[in-house]
């Protein structure tokens, strides 16, 4: 096995990138998954850092961190997956990476009648809440509306259709 250091890791990425000169992004021009992240194709690199992600690689080359597994991230403060400009990396959870996606309105939480499996509808949960204000058991109001006691019950504790 070829031994990699981290000079030419830097080397491949420098090397199989460019810069956008409107974002200041290095963007990866090799292969990339369906999110659009950049994947390393060698490797010799592969077996030497563990790594996949060329995001990944740029922030372990540059600070030394060693990538821990799932529950760290690298986030991109320019939100563009394939971008491997290091001062555009910083090491963050999930959670970081979530509650940034949700501040910068790229995540958009699908609810109410938009989910796919949704079995009511907005005017039926209405009439479902009205029944249970008048006291009326969520067993006879699942079967009025064909739908489960347990998706009454989600209702009426607010795990779901909380927004009606």
């Amino acid at each position: 096995m070829t031994t990699i250091t981290r000079e030419m890791a830097l080397e491949h990425l420098y090397a199989n990138s460019l810069v956008d000169e409107a974002t200041g992004c290095r963007e990866w021009q090799g292969s990339r998954n369906k999110d659009g992240y950049g994947q390393l194709g060698n490797q010799a690199i592969f077996e030497t850092f563990r790594i996949k992600g060329t995001h990944r690689l740029m922030y372990q080359c540059v600070t030394g961190h060693e990538y821990a597994g799932r529950h760290e991230q690298i986030l991109h403060s320019c939100d563009n997956p394939a971008c491997l400009e290091p001062r555009h990396l910083s090491l963050g959870s999930a959670r970081d990476n979530m509650l940034d996606c949700i501040a910068k309105g790229r995540r958009n939480f699908i609810y109410g009648e938009r989910v796919s499996t949704a079995k009511v509808n907005v005017e039926e949960v209405k009439l479902i809440k009205a029944l249970l204000a008048q006291k009326i058991k969520g067993r006879k109001i699942a079967e009025l509306f064909g739908i489960t006691a347990n998706i009454v019950s989600q209702i009426k504790t607010g795990k779901s259709w909380r927004s009606v």
